[in-house]
């Protein structure tokens, strides 16, 4: 197998990618499935993301300002929707606030899930322990959860859907954190289409 060198666009893009997966651990809470779940605080106002091109929609609390970005992750362009509580920032390079992330990645070989997620390598939250998936639903289909550790750890959602990956993420400083109830609430209001 021919090795491609390492170039500055791949470490520019490498920390692209772990800028986004720190603000997605430290932004998203996914309960895993055997975890219990919990009820979201009532806010006065919910949106709605809905995109007929990526299959998918889903409420989430009005506090939240949603970015929507497209990254080339080896030749395909991934989405990654990533919501803020208003008012926060991110710095570039930097530690960003806690939240939520939705991130869509193609799957043109179609691969089953659970081997799709063993062989993302760094593309997206790579589980804590192993594989240790455990099984659960969203929307009617099969998914998978798993704990991911970066410098904040994340709970992680994912499913296959029309030939994606969508993997919800929550990361969080505590298991208190909001962002632990309204990703739960996320999860529960997603409609895959």
């Amino acid at each position: 197998m021919k090795r491609t060198p390492i170039t500055t666009q791949h470490v520019v893009l490498a920390g692209l990618l772990a800028a986004f997966i720190v603000t997605t651990w430290y932004v998203l809470d996914v309960r895993p499935a055997h975890a219990p779940a919990s009820e979201s605080t009532p806010t006065a106002k919910t949106s709605t993301f809905e995109s007929d091109e990526l299959h998918l929609s889903f409420k989430y609390p009005g506090t939240y300002t949603l970015v929507k970005r497209e990254i080339d992750v080896n030749g395909s362009l991934a989405t990654y929707l990533t919501l803020t509580h208003t008012g926060e920032t991110t710095p570039e390079a930097g530690e960003g606030p806690t939240g939520l992330t939705v991130a869509i990645f193609p799957n043109p070989k179609n691969l089953d899930l659970a081997d799709w997620l063993h062989s993302m390598n760094s593309t997206a939250p790579t589980p804590t322990s192993g594989f240790d998936f455990a099984e659960t639903r969203v929307d009617g289909n099969d998914a998978l959860t798993y704990t991911s550790t970066g410098l904040y750890e994340s709970d992680n959602v994912a499913v296959s859907h029309k030939g994606a990956i969508y993997i919800f993420s929550g990361s969080w400083r505590t298991r208190e954190d909001q962002t632990v109830k309204d990703l739960g609430a996320l999860i529960t209001s997603v409609d895959l289409r």
